[in-house]
């Protein structure tokens, strides 16, 4: 029982954050419809990881101090690509390609700079993650990869990063430390971005075009689907807790196939919301490619 009530949970933390990502895909092309102003509002609440302070926040210096906010300022830069590539490219493609290069790239960064142990399992799992990101990156219809594959590619890079730094200092000092720290990295990130004149001004742009009442709806909207993606991580941690953290992690391909269910369901019967090219020959690449990705994800773990 204890085994079925902790597969459960990860399972429906998984299907949270699949549900975030979709949603996410939905506000970019349907109601912010633009990443800079989406990117400066997720920025701004990451602030809400100062209310962890309290909870153990302790200084361990400057160079784990400055290593946090960098994490952080990287994780933000990573999160600034998706959110380019999502206004550009249908959600199944880019979540599950970001997350293969996400785990791609942390497996060669954990490896060179970390010096984390790999056995022939884990190359296995690199070459099916390979493999599943182009199936599902290709527009078959067209022969050709998808058009913001490239951003997804620098996204999913560094994410892979700023994870690799972060497991780093959580190594070295207490998890509300560096995650404090790295939250204010984030924050400081969004508000330095608005120094450059192109993305202030396509920030300023893309506020002006709605009413003040539209804003506040899109910005309610935003933090909703926070909310959601912090139920669905808080889920999957306290599976963790329960039961094996190898099995729990393996499960993250439950979220891209979530991922490429619902965008797949919502462009059948709600075409109005979401794109997404709905063929058998491309519903059958990206099935495969999805089901090499999950065979690569549970190599590796």
């Amino acid at each position: 029982m204890l085994m079925q009530n902790w597969l459960l949970i990860s399972t429906v933390g998984y299907l949270l954050l699949a549900i975030e990502a979709v949603v996410t895909k939905i506000l970019l092309t349907n109601k912010v419809k633009s990443w800079q102003v989406y990117s400066f509002y997720v920025g701004l609440l990451s602030l809400n990881g100062a209310f962890f302070a309290p909870f153990g926040l302790k200084w361990f210096g400057g160079w784990l101090f400055a290593e946090s906010l960098l994490a952080g300022v990287i994780f933000f830069l990573a999160l600034v690509f998706l959110y380019k590539s999502l206004e550009q490219s249908s959600a199944s493609r880019v979540f599950v390609l970001f997350g293969a290069v996400t785990t791609l790239a942390s497996f060669f960064l954990e490896y060179f700079l970390l010096g984390a142990v790999f056995f022939k399992d884990d190359f296995l799992g690199v070459m099916f993650l390979i493999l599943g990101g182009f199936l599902i990156s290709v527009k078959v219809y067209k022969g050709r990869m998808f058009s913001s594959y490239k951003t997804v590619i620098s996204a999913g890079f560094l994410m892979a990063l700023a994870l690799v730094m972060l497991k780093d200092v959580f190594s070295q000092q207490n998890f509300i430390t560096g995650y404090v720290f790295s939250r204010v990295g984030v924050f400081l990130s969004a508000l330095s971005l608005m120094l450059y004149p192109q993305f202030r001004e396509a920030v300023k742009k893309g506020l002006s075009k709605k009413s003040k009442k539209e804003n506040q709806a899109n910005l309610g909207f935003i933090i909703g689907a926070k909310i959601i993606s912090g139920i669905g991580t808080l889920l999957v941690n306290y599976s963790i807790s329960l039961g094996s953290v190898v099995i729990v992690s393996a499960l993250v391909s439950i979220q891209y196939t979530f991922v490429f269910v619902i965008s797949t369901l919502l462009a059948i019967f709600f075409k109005n919301l979401i794109e997404e090219k709905i063929t058998i020959q491309n519903v059958i690449f990206k099935s495969i490619g999805v089901l090499l990705v999950v065979i690569g994800i549970i190599f590796i773990y």
